[in-house]
């Protein structure tokens, strides 16, 4: 099954004794997954073989394979092994074939909306809750905030207490922001877009890692100005959740690598965010964007659904790369904003 969002093929199932050497994971970049939707169907394994890497597994001899494509849409690839040589192999059955291939194709089509579709209740579910609880907490902080921009303005400056009431006041207004910018992130509204220097909230952001974790963010980060059109907090969310896992991955203790870069021949800009950790096993990469998945038991789950979902927004989307006791690289790929 190929997934989009991380752009990565799993095999869902290889039972058949010629079908052992199938890899449990294929990475193709998009380029090639959009090469690979116009090839003539079926392909042979032997064709295949020109879109993997040395270091991927290589596909039985004896395989033939038929995409999974609803319009443009690639949902997978189907790997049938033959027992004859394959020239051998009668048209009609080839004919059938591609008959059950659009069926397969159709329902796992279905499958997949209906997990949309749950996904999206759940989410509008949060967000009701989310949208009263934020309510009851707004009127008080509003309040707290109030009184300490009092005490802020009355305070002489030999006081001893006014450092704290600063900090307290910046906290709170803070907070205030935070509950906000929560409310917008579950309910996906866009937010107030405009131009932002990438590399300047990388560096903000990185800077506030190390403050508050003690951790190394190296940066190796484009030369050039990287403009892009998003909401500044939105977007510093999403970035700020893939280092936070990316530090959390690598133990708080080896450092975490993010990098900025601009994409050849296409109006993208490109950040990688790379751990040091164990690496995702194959079995959970297809559940790591749902909602409420998480390897960590103290985690709600949310993180990286509300990341995708503001990347969607801004027309980018996020690609994984990951091997066991390797490490994870995530890529979150944005346009540029267009020059006037």
């Amino acid at each position: 099954l190929y997934y989009s969002v991380g752009n990565y093929f799993l095999c869902k199932r290889a039972d058949n004794l010629s079908l052992q050497q199938i890899p449990s994971k294929l990475i193709l970049s998009r380029a090639q997954v959009k090469k690979l939707m116009k090839e003539k169907f079926p392909i042979s394994s032997e064709d295949f073989e020109s879109y993997l890497d040395d270091h991927q597994q290589h596909m039985p001899h004896q395989a033939l394979i038929f995409p999974l494509m609803k319009k443009s849409d690639l949902l997978g690839l189907c790997v049938i092994g033959f027992e004859e040589e394959k020239s051998d192999i009668d048209p009609a059955k080839i004919s059938t074939i591609n008959y059950l291939m659009l069926q397969l194709t159709m329902a796992l089509d279905n499958i997949r909306i209906a997990q949309d579709l749950a996904d999206q209740q759940k989410m509008a579910a949060i967000g009701a809750f989310a949208s009263g609880l934020i309510h009851d907490l707004k009127n008080p902080i509003e309040g707290l905030r109030m009184i300490i921009e009092v005490m802020k303005n009355e305070k002489s400056r030999d006081n001893n207490f006014s450092e704290y009431i600063e900090e307290l006041h910046n906290g709170v207004r803070d907070l205030k922001q935070k509950l906000l910018n929560t409310f917008d992130f579950i309910n996906q509204k866009a937010g107030t877009r405009n131009a932002l220097e990438l590399n300047e909230l990388i560096r903000e952001i990185a800077q506030q890692f190390e403050a508050l974790y003690a951790v190394k963010i190296e940066l190796e980060l484009e030369e050039n100005h990287l403009l892009i059109h998003a909401d500044r907090n939105q977007l510093k969310y999403a970035i700020e959740n893939l280092i936070q896992n990316a530090v959390a991955a690598s133990d708080y203790e080896k450092p975490v690598l993010v990098k900025s870069s601009l994409v050849k021949g296409e109006k993208l800009v490109r950040i990688d965010i790379i751990d040091q950790g164990k690496g995702i096993p194959d079995k959970n990469l297809d559940k790591i964007f749902h909602l409420f998945y998480s390897t960590h038991g103290i985690s709600r789950g949310l993180g990286l659904t509300i990341t995708k979902n503001i990347i969607d927004n801004y027309g980018g989307y996020i690609d994984i790369q990951t091997e066991l006791d390797q490490g994870t690289m995530f890529s979150i790929y944005l346009p540029l904003q267009p020059k006037r």
